[in-house]
């Protein structure tokens, strides 16, 4: 592994920036850090400061819509008007943890139903499961990011995210935003490698309580397998997106039209992003000619 991490320009491959990577030592110590802020119970951060802390980060973002688009468009290779379009999702997704907020809670337990619930009061609480370990990928490298690391900050859990190699920019900006927002650095931080085997200790470490993955189902499933049973997990992977091309007959007067029609869907879909976005179409299935 490289004590540093080169990440190129999508578009012409020149070199945008040498960034620092963290090696074991700098692993386990992020990982102390947030278990321990996790542990100390008069430190967790209150719902009104989490929702204070998660508007203002939303509005810092608007502030920087354009800076941060630009770098989605040099590290991830987007088009820059998808790119402000993903700055656009990530500025709503930090909005939608903080309201989700208000929703995060336990509900009243019918009682009384049974001779011996009588006179009896039952409800149930939630609470943060503990340290969550996300990994992410590098076709929507801020907007993934956000989905992440925003809902672990809403309901309380500390969090570590590791980017993408290819596209830490955006993930360690965004973080740093959050940072400048009012939140306590212990509650998110960022893990910056391309070392594979110190990814698995990442997401496989005991001090980890939840692990999101973003990524390819073959890695996916492989870290599933090296977690316990009843380690919680959420895993988002790459899926195939068919689309059918059927033979139909067309009046002469709208075969031009069709024709730009289709040509317009495969443009946006096959094709989109070189064929890295995972909400469109990546292959076709054409009858026999």
């Amino acid at each position: 592994m490289s004590l540093t991490l080169t990440v190129y320009q999508a578009f012409d491959r020149a070199i945008i920036a040498e960034l620092p990577t963290d090696d074991a030592a700098s692993l386990d110590r992020k990982l102390d850090i947030a278990a321990k802020a996790f542990a100390d119970r008069e430190g967790w951060l209150p719902a009104h400061q989490r929702m204070t802390i998660l508007r203002k980060a939303s509005a810092l973002l608007r502030d920087h819509r354009d800076r941060f688009a630009m770098m989605i468009a040099r590290e991830g290779g987007k088009p820059l008007a998808d790119a402000i379009i993903e700055v656009t999702r990530a500025i709503d997704g930090l909005v939608n943890a903080a309201d989700e907020i208000r929703n995060f809670g336990g509900k009243e337990v019918p009682m009384g139903l049974t001779s011996a619930s009588l006179n009896r009061w039952a409800f149930t609480t939630k609470e943060p499961i503990g340290v969550v370990a996300a990994i992410s990928a590098f076709n929507h490298p801020l907007n993934l990011i956000v989905h992440q690391i925003a809902p672990a900050i809403a309901v309380g859990c500390p969090v570590i995210v590791k980017p993408a190699a290819t596209t830490p920019i955006s993930c360690i900006e965004i973080v740093k935003l959050l940072w400048e927002a009012g939140l306590d650095e212990r509650w998110c931080q960022t893990f910056v490698t391309d070392d594979n085997a110190l990814a698995e200790s990442f997401a496989t470490d005991p001090r980890v309580a939840f692990l999101i993955f973003i990524g390819s189902a073959k890695v996916g499933w492989y870290l599933k397998s090296k977690l316990p049973p009843v380690r919680d997990v959420h895993l988002n992977m790459a899926a195939q997106h068919l689309s059918s091309l059927i033979e139909v007959q067309m009046r002469p007067r709208s075969s031009a039209l069709s024709s730009k029609a289709v040509t317009t869907m495969r443009g946006r879909s096959a094709y989109r992003f070189s064929g890295y976005s995972c909400t469109t179409i990546s292959w076709n299935r054409s009858p026999r000619a």
